[in-house]
């Protein structure tokens, strides 16, 4: 026991005198940034890596070697992640409690609303425009299609917008249910719009089916897109059903226009991964035709069923509000001839 305690004793004096010369000092410097980066390394390598992976896989200049190195800058990134992340997910409970803008935007609805459409806005507008350029440069009705669908994202989420921010006829902020008359006119607007955009979708269906159009993928790119996929799905409805408590038909459109542009995704995911799986197998071609036209089927078949359920819902419900105004109109008349 006291030779260990020596050995201990002397081993330690040695680390604390290599510590103090200069090699020693840069030695343990480096070694602690290698196991203990900062979150900007961490966060910078995540694209770093994903680059490095579509390179090393795609290229065929790129060697044996720049795979490897790809494949130890990916392990040791996610190592990394693994290992911050209850430090982050601490850092975020500090926040939430401690800071006032993120109190604000956790506790009004109205502004997560806000900025979750205004953010979508921004995007599809770009991907739409994009899409444009795109129809007009090879004068391909299938660009065409998707800046159609994207651009009535767009105006969908515009109206939505407008309505939040409380920009209508009547002015003054926004508040869920308190007029239920302009709600459900909204409501059944973006119904209807919803609707119009199965034309655009139908259109890329049969390109897929018929004009043999064809999604392709690089294999990371398509795992990317469906890992995306199903956490869209998923978060949609999610955001759907947590969003029904509040009884505004505003809201409950803003996160059904969510769940068509994640059913989009859905049939672009399905189209590159068949590509990707059946692509190179003989005479697969009619298997991968009749897949997209099934999943391109149950898409439009979804997507005319919420539009179709929005328009009779709203229908149905501005019909309520008419009866109901009516009668109470007719009761104060009828109060005000007795007195």
């Amino acid at each position: 026991m006291q030779k260990r305690s020596m050995l201990r004793c002397n081993l330690a004096k040695r680390k604390e005198a290599f510590r103090q010369t200069r090699a020693g000092w840069l030695f343990c410097r480096s070694l602690d940034a290698f196991w203990n980066p900062p979150t900007a390394i961490v966060l910078l390598l995540i694209p770093t890596s994903i680059v490095l992976l579509i390179f090393s896989h795609t290229v065929d200049l790129a060697s044996r070697q720049t795979r490897y190195i790809s494949y130890a800058i990916s392990i040791y990134n996610t190592v990394e992640i693994c290992r911050k992340i209850p430090g982050w997910i601490a850092y975020w409970k500090r926040v939430r409690t401690e800071n006032p803008y993120v109190q604000l935007i956790l506790s009004d609805t109205a502004l997560r609303i806000k900025l979750s459409l205004g953010f979508s806005v921004t995007i599809h507008t770009a991907y739409a425009l994009f899409m444009l350029c795109m129809g007009m440069y090879h004068r391909s009705l299938w660009y065409y299609a998707f800046a159609v669908y994207y651009g009535l994202l767009v105006l969908m989420r515009l109206f939505l917008l407008r309505e939040v921010r409380g920009r209508g006829s009547e002015g003054g902020s926004f508040s869920p249910g308190s007029n239920l008359m302009r709600e459900w006119n909204r409501y059944r607007l973006c119904g209807w719009i919803l609707l119009a955009m199965n034309l655009a979708l139908g259109v890329i269906v049969v390109f897929i089916v018929y004009e043999k159009r064809v999604i392709s993928h690089n294999p990371i790119t398509t795992i990317v897109l469906g890992i995306y996929t199903v956490c869209a799905l998923i978060y949609s409805v999610y955001s759907l059903l947590k969003f029904r408590k509040y009884k505004s038909p505003v809201y409950t459109a803003t996160k059904v226009v969510r769940i068509a542009a994640a059913l989009v995704s859905v049939m672009t995911f399905q189209s590159a991964l068949t590509f990707a799986l059946f692509g190179k197998v003989p005479n697969s071609e009619a298997f991968r035709r009749k897949i997209t036209a099934m999943t391109g089927g149950i898409v439009i078949g979804i997507i005319v069923t919420m539009a179709v359920s929005m328009i009779l819902i709203s229908t149905y419900a501005l019909h309520r509000l008419n009866n109901r105004s009516r009668s109470s109109a007719k009761n104060a008349k009828s109060h005000k001839d007795n007195t």
